[in-house]
């Protein structure tokens, strides 16, 4: 690869702080690319795999607060944890329960204008909105078998976000599909079915909205992500070079940063991949500048305006600057 051509790449992605490591090739959208490794330097890491004052056990989805805060959803832990950016330990919400407050598994969260969290509370089968300050608001869902499928009920939802009228958009992985709610969990409306149609989804984990309130959606067993309007129309999909393993633990998450630049993870191939918003690959991020593994099992991503923050199943969270 040439001077050229490492800029090129660059350019696509316009990635500040990056560090290109190697290049191969890779099949995307039926046309042979260059394949591009790139790294960032990482500034931080926190965590360890226990039930203590910032300490982490299966941390899934993450998300930053207006207040530069980061949220953490616990799987094992059945709680979520608010964290200064240099990893302090500032609020625990929850145990393992069926209550208000309490969780089974919670996979996902996202914070609103208000500093309002959402939690998508997986095996209780709702959605519970809590105050900025850890009180108990709202919750959507129950976990009644017989109407599961229902507007406005759930089968094990894995991923939430919100949109900038606060809209809040549930990926409702366990029946294929996307549901849309007001911020006090109206029902607005759903699309989706099971299947690999465009406007189809299998297993849907990972969502987030884009600055124009575009959505993404991690289709984990279709093996690609999908852009939406907030209406659920199609607009755009593209293969992941991942996601090829599908077990219970293979689960892709998304995040954004402020150009709209698109990090995707691949929890069984231990790599986060790189996009924009169109679609066009950038590169893939598996090391760190010395070569070395950098993750095992990365789920959730968040980016601000100089870090990238990701959880990692060492029971960790990582922070790089970009």
């Amino acid at each position: 690869m040439n001077r050229h051509d490492f800029y090129e790449r660059i350019l696509i992605g316009a990635l500040t702080g990056v560090i290109l490591l190697m290049t191969g090739l890779i099949t995307f959208s039926g046309k042979t690319v260059k394949k591009l490794y790139v790294s960032f330097v990482k500034t931080k890491q926190w965590g360890g795999a226990n039930g203590g004052s910032g300490q982490l056990r299966g941390p899934q989805g993450i998300a930053l607060d207006s207040d530069g805060s980061l949220w953490v959803a616990e799987r094992e832990n059945h709680r979520i944890q608010k964290f200064s950016p240099d990893g302090t330990s500032l609020l625990i919400i929850g145990k393992k329960g069926t209550g208000p407050l309490q969780f089974s598994s919670p996979d996902s969260l996202a914070v609103d204008a208000a500093g309002n969290i959402f939690v998508a509370d997986t095996w209780n089968h709702r959605i519970q909105k809590i105050s900025k300050t850890g009180k108990f608001l709202t919750w959507w869902g129950s976990k009644n078998w017989k109407v599961a499928s229902r507007d406005g009920e759930f089968f094990g939802p894995r991923g939430v976000a919100v949109d900038s009228q606060g809209n809040v958009y549930v990926a409702d992985t366990g029946n294929h599909r996307i549901q849309k709610f007001n911020n006090v969990g109206k029902f607005i409306k759903a699309w989706g079915s099971k299947g690999p149609g465009d406007d189809q989804l299998n297993e849907p984990i990972g969502i987030a909205v884009d600055n124009k309130d575009f959505v993404y959606v991690a289709d984990t067993h279709n093996r690609a992500v999908k852009k939406f309007t907030t209406e659920g129309r199609s607009e755009l999909k593209w293969p992941i070079d991942g996601w090829k393993e599908l077990r219970y633990t293979a689960m892709g998450f998304i995040g954004l940063d402020n150009a709209d630049r698109i990090y995707v993870s691949d929890s069984a191939q231990d790599v986060v991949f790189v996009y924009v918003n169109n679609g066009a690959y950038v590169g893939e991020w598996k090391n760190d500048t010395n070569g070395s593994r950098m993750f095992h099992g990365p789920s959730g991503v968040t980016v601000d305006s100089v870090n990238i923050f990701v959880a990692d199943g060492n029971n960790r969270i990582q922070r790089f600057t970009r």
